[in-house]
């Protein structure tokens, strides 16, 4: 950040860092700042519905110096396949083949590579390496059939993607959709490859209409990022000016610009190593402080921050890189985020993994399937919980809810033997109760006062 030397305006311009007003905006006045009353604001070339667009080595260059961007990509994306997948209502066996070949191709972390691409540049992709019989055509549909394995696959990003081909045809049942991608030559040679879109996962989530690729995070973020930029630029000058110097004395002569740096190298250099300073009898020194605005910069810390966490669509302890997977009931922002998590998994994400595993089942080597096996209906993928509630605060909801069923039990609403079917247990209880912590109070009191009737009832 600042005090490390990187902002987003020296990331873009290659510049050394100027005043915190200087304009970042690489669209404007070819990359000049513009002024306004001789100061440079980054926030003044601004237009309604204007975004900024990078290069691709600008955004490169951003996430390798920036470490809030590198979480905002990466942290969501970690997040996406950090407990990865199980199976319910499928056999043993076949649950155990699939994971282990899924683990041989190295699908969790490929994937996760995946969806950090498509956050870093709005398009992410895994290549398939599929085995055939006879001579491989990559510009051709998968022939399930003929599928002997699936040796590989690899992620990358739309940096390696030169355009793509469209159908076009009102009447195709694929109409609109993407037929065959054209990827560029290694080491971005002129010659280029079209490969039909079977071999391809593409994972796209922010798109608009009539456009083809999809939308970076960066376009969006730009601003309240070069804006916490600054600000933490700005932090750490207050920081420094806590003890400013202002030294008054008639042996200095400002006109005179060679001893005035001199004479200023030397006083520097003297009173920030020093806790005394000597001067002389008609020389007046001062300390300046601007304590007195420090409470008041709380507010434009906080603006900032909930101003990147919605942008991101982070909590800001998850911008800051908090322990992943374990909450407190009170971190309901926390139990947003990760509900938006697992909707991102299976809208997006399932399709994707699905389709790798279907054709696990048609290739005979595979250690799946036989070749010959239609996966319908053999096997039910799910995403493991993406959390867990810390030991208090999940004893306090499982003894609200074994009190709520004895109460159940006691009046004849429920059986014991219904209780005991609901497994209570096997997870976190909250992921199961979609209940804010004022829903959970409300909860303890009725239950509070339904044991009080009941007592008295039997009393």
């Amino acid at each position: 950040m600042g005090q490390q030397g990187y902002s987003i305006g020296n990331v873009i311009k290659d510049e050394i860092r100027q005043d915190f007003m200087h304009s970042s905006n690489p669209n404007s006045s070819k990359g000049k700042s513009r002024l306004v009353n001789g100061r440079g604001d980054p926030l003044v070339s601004q237009r309604p519905n204007q975004g900024i667009k990078l290069t691709d080595e600008q955004v490169t260059n951003l996430y390798k110096t920036n470490r809030i961007f590198q979480n905002i990509i990466d942290i969501p994306g970690e997040d996406m396949t950090r407990e990865w997948i199980d199976f319910q209502d499928t056999d043993k066996k076949l649950k155990k083949s699939i994971l282990d070949k899924l683990n041989d191709l190295d699908a969790q972390p490929k994937i996760n590579d995946m969806c950090e691409y498509e956050r870093l540049r709005g398009d992410g992709f895994c290549s398939i390496g599929a085995r055939e019989k006879g001579s491989l055509d990559i510009g051709k549909e998968i022939n399930k059939k003929s599928l002997i394995d699936i040796d590989y696959i690899h992620a990358f990003s739309k940096m390696k993607v030169k355009d793509a081909a469209v159908n076009e045809d009102p009447f195709s049942k694929e109409y609109g959709e993407i037929e065959y991608y054209e990827l560029k030559g290694e080491n971005n040679s002129a010659d280029t490859r079209l490969v039909h879109k079977d071999r391809i996962l593409h994972h796209q989530v922010r798109t608009v209409e009539d456009e083809l690729w999809g939308i970076p995070l960066i376009q969006s973020l730009y601003d309240p990022l070069v804006i916490f930029d600054n600000v933490a630029w700005s932090t750490g000058q207050i920081a420094y000016s806590l003890a400013f110097k202002v030294l008054k004395s008639d042996n200095i002569d400002i006109s005179n610009r060679k001893d005035y740096a001199k004479r200023r190298a030397w006083y520097e250099a003297e009173f920030n190593s020093n806790s005394l300073a000597i001067i002389g009898k008609e020389d007046d020194l001062s300390f300046v402080s601007p304590t007195g605005n420090i409470n008041a910069l709380k507010e434009i810390y906080n603006f900032t921050w909930e101003y990147l966490a919605g942008s991101a669509r982070m909590p800001k302890s998850h911008l800051l890189g908090q322990a992943q997977g374990t909450i407190t009931g009170g971190q309901f922002d926390s139990l947003n985020y990760y509900a938006r998590i697992a909707g991102l998994q299976e809208n997006f994400l399932r399709p994707h993994i699905e389709y790798l595993i279907d054709l696990l089942f048609w290739a005979e080597k595979s250690g799946v399937g036989t070749g010959s096996i239609d996966p319908a209906g053999l096997y039910k993928m799910l995403f493991n919980p993406l959390w867990k509630l810390d030991k208090e605060t999940d004893a306090k909801i499982r003894k609200m809810v074994a009190e709520t069923n004895k109460i159940y039990i006691e009046s004849n609403v429920v059986t014991p033997d219904e209780v005991r079917k609901g497994e209570f247990g096997k997870i976190g209880l909250l992921e199961k109760l979609d209940m804010s912590e004022e829903e959970l109070d409300a909860i303890a009191d009725t239950v509070e006062e339904a044991r009080k009737q009941y007592q008295e009832g039997r009393s």
